[in-house]
């Protein structure tokens, strides 16, 4: 299995909560990792004063890096970012794979695809550590 640490900083707008910031912490390779990860981000500024922002997601690999938990160092995930032409930025993750190959081979597929012909040069394919924190600074907000 594969674990994607997250903290989400939300605030109450109007008495409704909105998302602010959403911030990967990284991925790892069993739930118990991922919980040791999210003990030492409550340790880094910010986090602390905001511990139940965090969520642990369990992450399909596509091509069976669900299986190895031990033996994958390294995953490949394909997304598309693009800022429009209000400067909004739109991101979109098709799933993980284990070798880079296989990422590439869904890559060139999606951009066969009507929905992201004009966007193609967009797509890309990111290389992930497994079970190394990927965000490793705390944060400032007015309220922390």
């Amino acid at each position: 299995m594969l674990y994607a640490l997250f903290h989400d900083n939300v605030v109450d707008v109007d008495g409704r909560p909105v998302e602010v910031d959403a911030k990967l912490i990284g991925h790892y390779s069993s739930l118990e990792k991922a919980r040791s990860a999210r003990a030492r981000a409550c340790r880094r500024p910010g986090f602390g004063a905001f511990a139940r922002g965090f969520r642990i997601e369990l992450v399909e690999c596509m091509d069976g890096c669900n299986g190895e938990p031990e033996r994958t160092a390294v995953v490949y995930r394909n997304y598309l970012s693009r800022i429009d032409r209000d400067a909004c930025v739109e991101c979109w993750f098709s799933g993980y794979f284990l070798s880079a190959a296989a990422a590439e081979r869904a890559l060139a597929a999606l951009r066969m695809l009507p929905r992201f012909s004009s966007c193609s040069e967009d797509l890309a394919t990111e290389r992930i550590v497994v079970d190394a924190d990927q965000w490793t600074e705390g944060f400032v907000t007015d309220r922390s």
